[in-house]
């Protein structure tokens, strides 16, 4: 990874962060911390509880305002621009929210309704959302059988199937994706 910002596509990295700081009273949980992440690349944050890694995230996401130093998400500033932010990432929480009454698939086709996808590309997102995931076996059980790693897979693919430029993950866990879906999970469109 290279911090001075080279460029993803269009020259622009996916997110660039520079000297971004969260401060809570006397605490810093967040420090300094200088980062560029290119369009398509997957960039997971490691390391143990309080280390700020939900900080950085709800900072990212305009959820919670840094103490000082900067972000641009997709091109826009946290900042300045936290509705454009917000409107160019999909963000997949760290509690689960796919529906268990429903399958996979079902699951897929209402987040499409529900981002406002128009009827003639729902079905070939869905199918190249959940090929992705490698949830395409299963696209037809209901989500309640899933395991915990199989309904994350399936919100990543719902939001990405809303052409996100960018998917945020409250908790990245690497056991519960497969290699070629973790692997494929930066690159969904």
């Amino acid at each position: 990874m290279d911090p001075s910002g080279s460029a993803g596509v269009e020259g622009t990295p996916a997110i660039d962060i520079r000297e971004l700081t969260r401060r809570f009273e006397g605490f810093v949980a967040v420090d300094r911390v200088t980062i560029a992440i290119r369009q398509g690349e997957m960039f997971g944050l490691i390391g143990p509880n309080g280390a700020g890694k939900s900080t950085l995230i709800k900072m990212l996401t305009t959820l919670l305002p840094p103490t000082s130093g900067s972000a641009t998400v997709v091109g826009y500033d946290i900042i300045r621009e936290p509705g454009e932010v917000r409107r160019h990432i999909g963000y997949v929480p760290q509690l689960l929210s796919a529906d268990g009454a429903l399958t996979g698939y079902e699951n897929m086709l209402l987040s499409a309704r529900l981002y406002g996808i128009p009827r003639t590309e729902r079905a070939p997102r869905i199918t190249r959302a959940l090929a992705r995931m490698e949830l395409t076996e299963v696209a037809d059980r209901l989500v309640g059988h899933y395991s915990g790693g199989m309904i994350r897979r399936l919100e990543i693919a719902q939001k990405s199937t809303a052409s996100a430029q960018g998917v945020v993950s409250g908790r990245a866990d690497d056991r519960s994706r497969s290699g070629r879906a973790r692997d494929d999970m930066g690159s969904c469109p």
